[in-house]
Order: C-alpha cells, then structure tokens, then sequence
C-alpha cells in the first residue's frame, strides 16, 4: 500500500488500479505412462495439457487420439495458474501510509537501539556474528577465524 501512496506522490506512473497477482504450483506436472501396447495411458493425471501432448509426441503418437486426455487436463488448469486481482481502495492507502509515517517519526526519534536476531537475518553473511556478540558468545573468535579482512572504499557508495 505504501507503494501506492509513493506513486502518487510522486505520480511515476499512471495511477494504479490495483495489484495482480499470478500464482502457479510448483508442483511437476504429471507425464503419461506409454503402455506395453504402445499406447499411452488414459488414466486421469493431476498435469498440463502442454505436457500430455509433448509426451504423447515424444513417443510419436497422435495428440488427436488422445483428446479426452487432453480436454481433462485442460479442465484443470485453475488448478495450476490462478490470478487474483486486488483493486486499490484509497482508505485502506491512506491507513496504511499513515501508520508507516507514524513508524518512521517513531524509529526516527527513538533513542532505543534494540538488535534482535532472527529468521530474518538469514542472508547476512555476519549472521553468526552478530549472534555471538548478542548473546554474549566469542564474536572475536569468529571474526578471527572465520572472515578475512577486506578493503572497502566508502566513498564507493556515494559516487
């Protein structure tokens, strides 16, 4: 929501109507089994018609002659791919953009400088370091043993 709010402070883009998102499984599809016949199986499978008919080819048959396979399949697909529409409404943008500016006023001002380690904090490579500080274990142990020192040029950042 708050991303609403910064378009439309800063009008970046046109106005947003909403947000749309796109959910697909992770499952894998299903593939058809070839038969000792030489003919696929018929039995109903949780997959995509996309993967039934490049099966079916990879074992030069017909997809025609497989069609009710096919249909089956494609019946299914809102079980694969589904699509959600969220349309904006303004009372909701301007709630949450004001909690937001009264956190920010908050953090901004607060002398309290509290640290927590968490789930969060697992694709930070000092991970472990700041764990040991925090919870009193040997932090100079670890950066001794376990990191090397780097050259940084801070101005890096500012060019």
């Amino acid at each position: 929501m708050v991303y609403f709010k910064i378009n439309e402070l800063t009008r970046m883009f046109e106005p947003f109507e909403g947000t749309l998102w796109d959910f697909v499984r992770t499952k894998v599809p299903t593939r058809p089994q070839l038969l000792k016949s030489g003919k696929m199986s018929e039995r109903e499978l949780d997959t995509l018609p996309e993967v039934i008919v490049d099966t079916i080819k990879g074992h030069g048959l017909d997809p025609r002659a497989y069609k009710s396979l096919v249909d089956t399949a494609t019946a299914n697909m809102a079980n694969w791919y589904e699509r959600v529409y969220t349309p904006v409404k303004p009372f909701v943008v301007k709630r949450v953009w004001e909690d937001f500016v009264t956190t920010a006023k908050e953090m901004a001002t607060s002398k309290d400088r509290t640290r927590n380690i968490g789930r969060h904090c697992d694709w930070c490579e000092f991970e472990p370091l700041c764990r040991a500080f925090w919870t009193g274990g040997d932090f100079e142990f670890l950066m001794k043993y376990e990191y090397e020192p780097a050259e940084y040029d801070l101005d890096a950042d500012n060019r």
